[in-house]
């Protein structure tokens, strides 16, 4: 899994990540997303869209995608970090939650029924442009999974939040008797 989340939010926010890669965005400058997946992941984490919107637990806001992806447009990133009670409140966050839609495209619901949540994020900036970008398979998937590196940088970065962190020359070792 690449996000401590739902999987049915990973390819919305593997999408928004995408976009945000090829475009300097700031969360002022979008004015609404829209988000479609198949009738599997809205009712997962799209229901109800009042609630997702607005979380108030850590369990709440790992099953809302419409908090996941505000949390990737606003931080750019999505981490153990972002579902905290402290960050599951933070008003920049949930103000771009109001503005992530939510719905079923019948399309991927055809061809996609049996995926974790393929999804078609359309992303609205406040100067009318659409930005769309579609993912069927999220990142992490067997079909699509984690290189060695990315694992490696996940491991060292939950390495962090550790009730006792291990020493960096601990994590390094770990991970060369791995790979090795």
């Amino acid at each position: 899994k690449k996000y401590p989340c739902c999987m049915h939010t990973h390819a919305a926010i593997d999408a928004v990540l995408d976009i945000l890669a090829e475009r300097d965005l700031n969360p002022d400058d979008v004015d609404g997303v829209m988000v479609k997946v198949n009738q599997q992941g809205f009712n997962f984490v799209c229901l109800p869209l009042e609630k997702t919107r607005l979380p108030q637990t850590i369990p709440q806001a790992q099953f809302s995608l419409p908090y996941t992806v505000a949390a990737a447009l606003v931080r750019k990133k999505v981490f153990l970090d972002d579902f905290t009670m402290e960050e599951i409140r933070n008003a920049e966050v949930l103000k771009m939650a109001q503005r992530v839609d939510c719905l079923v495209d019948a399309q991927l619901e055809k061809d996609f029924q049996s995926y974790v949540s393929p999804a078609v994020v359309e992303l609205r900036t406040k100067k009318g442009e659409r930005i769309r970008r579609k993912v069927i398979e999220r990142k992490g998937s067997p079909d699509n999974p984690l290189t060695l590196r990315e694992v490696e940088e996940k491991f060292r970065r939950c390495a962090g939040f550790a009730p006792r962190p291990l020493p960096e020359e601990r994590r390094e070792k770990i991970l060369d008797f791995v790979e090795n």
